[in-house]
């Protein structure tokens, strides 16, 4: 699970990135991170100059997924940065983010990144709660598979009722309509 270094005391929004790590949003990913994740960072936050190192009330965390054949195999399709009070360390993080894989799969593991990400916002008192999920795959319509999640054995339609629960927001951002995120979210 993801630790916090820095004091959440005055935490006021938590934001979960999900990103599809495999290379099939290798050629969108310049054009994404300038687009669409650094302005996602700055509205998300409350410092000026998100390149400063200062802290800032949001706490950001980032799940990566893959698909079977990333990160070693099906049961270590996750991988998690650090999460931080920090919006220039998130942005780091992206700037060193190496996409890869996914070549002999068309799938990936939202389903088990996303239930990552509820765990996290479960972790959190923040009061404003996001999950921004970025991708060019579809995704494996599976259960959680891993026993120490939360969510274990639950579908991205249940995650997606626990979201609600929440009352997280929800974003997708992707280069091409996928039908399946487009009719769940």
């Amino acid at each position: 699970m993801v630790k916090l270094v820095e004091s959440k005391s005055n935490e006021k929004k938590i934001v979960v990135f999900c990103v599809d790590g495999t290379a099939g949003l290798a050629p969108y990913w310049k054009q994404m991170k300038r687009n669409y994740i650094r302005p996602a960072i700055q509205a998300l936050q409350d410092l000026k100059n998100i390149e400063s190192g200062q802290f800032s009330s949001t706490c950001f965390a980032t799940v990566v997924y893959g698909a079977g054949d990333g990160f070693g195999g099906p049961y270590y399709c996750i991988k998690e940065f650090e999460d931080t009070l920090q919006p220039k360390i998130v942005l780091e993080d992206f700037e060193n983010l190496e996409l890869y894989g996914g070549g002999f799969e068309r799938r990936t593991h939202l389903v088990e990144a996303f239930s990552v990400a509820l765990t996290i916002l479960g972790t959190s008192n923040a009061p404003e709660k996001h999950i921004v999920i970025i991708t060019n795959s579809e995704f494996y319509d599976t259960k959680v598979h891993n026993i120490n999640n939360d969510y274990y054995k639950q579908s991205l339609e249940e995650l997606v009722q626990a979201s609600v629960a929440f009352q997280a927001k929800v974003s997708v951002i992707a280069p091409r309509i996928i039908n399946s995120l487009k009719n769940l979210f």
